[in-house]
């Protein structure tokens, strides 16, 4: 009898990291095809926070600091791409911030934002024409996100 009632939580607890992990439950997110710079064409918005990497003197976790930034990211359709948004480096807010660089976009449906003022590049995958996932690939940074297309 003493075999069963330690085989019984055992066993639960396997049925249950079956059904939570089982390869059904994960969601791929796969880079369509036939991309180019005109099929990101329109506005996205963005909400994204992680942690940034400073010599500043400021709240941290272990060596980062926390970030958090939301706005918008808006592609031209030919190569340009401008963002207006609010940032938040350790609680600090700084509004009303907006730049442009320039952008890329593969066959695959990967491409890359570069901001070479601020020295930051964004690596994208495009979902569909109305959802980019991106991680914020500039050394020192972790962050990763998605945007969604607004409406016209």
């Amino acid at each position: 009898m003493k075999a069963y009632k330690f085989c019984i939580p055992v066993v639960g607890l396997a049925v249950i990291g079956l059904l939570l992990f089982h390869p059904a439950s994960v969601r791929l997110v796969k880079a369509n095809t036939g991309c180019t710079a005109s099929t990101i064409q329109a506005t996205y918005a963005f909400a994204v926070d992680g942690l940034g990497a400073s010599s500043r003197n400021a709240t941290r976790i272990g060596a980062f600091i926390p970030v958090a930034a939301a706005g918008t990211f808006s592609f031209d359709g030919v190569g340009t791409v401008s963002r207006a948004f609010t940032f938040s480096f350790a609680g600090q807010i700084t509004s009303g911030l907006a730049d442009s660089g320039t952008y890329t976009v593969n066959s695959d449906c990967t491409g890359v934002a570069l901001f070479s003022d601020v020295g930051e590049t964004f690596n994208l995958v495009i979902v569909s024409g109305n959802e980019i996932r991106f991680i914020n690939a500039t050394p020192g940074t972790v962050l990763a996100g998605s945007m969604t297309k607004q409406r016209s």
